[in-house]
């Protein structure tokens, strides 16, 4: 039965894929829904492992990670730090001002051999997610930097720094695309079938991530921690040096393909 149970959860990751096709996500619905019916599942037994998951993350090894440290963090990279954490869910993240000392005890110092304090931007929660998201941050942010410089000679200033702000942009707009599409396709489904099958494996995830957030920022503020209680930060967005790079920015960041492969590996994806 458990084979016939991760057949269907396939189907169901098929029909979720934002890359399917609407014939695609029929067929796969229509399929899972047929399995279902042949062997008297219900969606509490389909998702009977959402307890396990959940007494995971209740007893998982919480931790912090440096992501990111320099002189100055560029608005773009903060927003971008941002992004991963809501791409990813579960987990958070802050930034620093202090020394940055390496894994021996000693200090980061400049070329002239002088400790300084940089910027840092640190990740919290779940070892785990907090993990696979320092990766995806660094997978992100290499990209950005190249093809900002590879368009503007840079990715710090003037047209360059516009381009990869506006980056950042295209990724939310893309994750944002990609979350309505999901949960419109749930909802369809749920009108035209009566079913919540679909829709139920994304609640059921937003319920997992926002548990493990709750506990990634109570662990924070304890002992264990740091007792770090945080701040609430806004931006005021800045402005933008070049429209034209920061559109040219936003388009590319809205078609880029984000790692999926890191992501189902954290939380409750569908």
């Amino acid at each position: 039965m458990s084979s016939v149970k991760e057949k269907i959860r396939k189907l169901l990751n098929v029909a979720a894929d934002h890359a399917a096709s609407e014939h695609e996500i029929e067929s796969c619905l229509a399929k899972a829904e047929r399995l279902m019916r042949e062997h008297h599942l219900g969606e509490a037994d389909l998702f009977d492992d959402f307890e396990e998951r959940r007494q995971s993350a209740l007893h998982g090894r919480f931790t912090k990670k440096t992501i990111h440290a320099a002189r100055k963090c560029y608005e773009w990279e903060r927003r971008l730090a941002g992004f991963v954490r809501t791409y990813v869910g579960g987990f958070g993240y802050y930034s620093k001002t202090g020394a940055l000392f390496r894994d021996d005890g000693s200090q980061y110092c400049d070329t002239d051999g002088i400790p300084y304090s940089p910027t840092i931007l640190v990740y919290y929660g779940i070892e785990d997610d907090v993990e696979l998201a320092g990766e995806l941050f660094s997978e992100l942010r290499k990209a950005i930097m190249s093809l900002a410089i590879a368009r503007h000679r840079s990715c710090f200033r003037g047209p360059g720094a516009s381009y990869a702000q506006g980056f950042v942009v295209g990724l939310y707009m893309q994750m944002d695309e990609r979350r309505q599409s999901e949960l419109m396709t749930a909802k369809a489904h749920l009108v035209d079938d009566n079913q919540r099958t679909t829709l139920t494996v994304i609640e059921r995830r937003n319920e997992l991530i926002n548990l493990k957030e709750a506990l990634a920022r109570d662990w924070l503020a304890s002992p264990a921690g740091g007792s770090i209680q945080l701040a609430s930060r806004t931006s005021t967005g800045g402005s933008s040096a070049s429209h034209e790079a920061y559109h040219q920015g936003r388009a590319d960041g809205s078609k880029y393909p984000v790692s999926d492969q890191k992501a189902a590996r954290l939380g409750y994806q569908p």
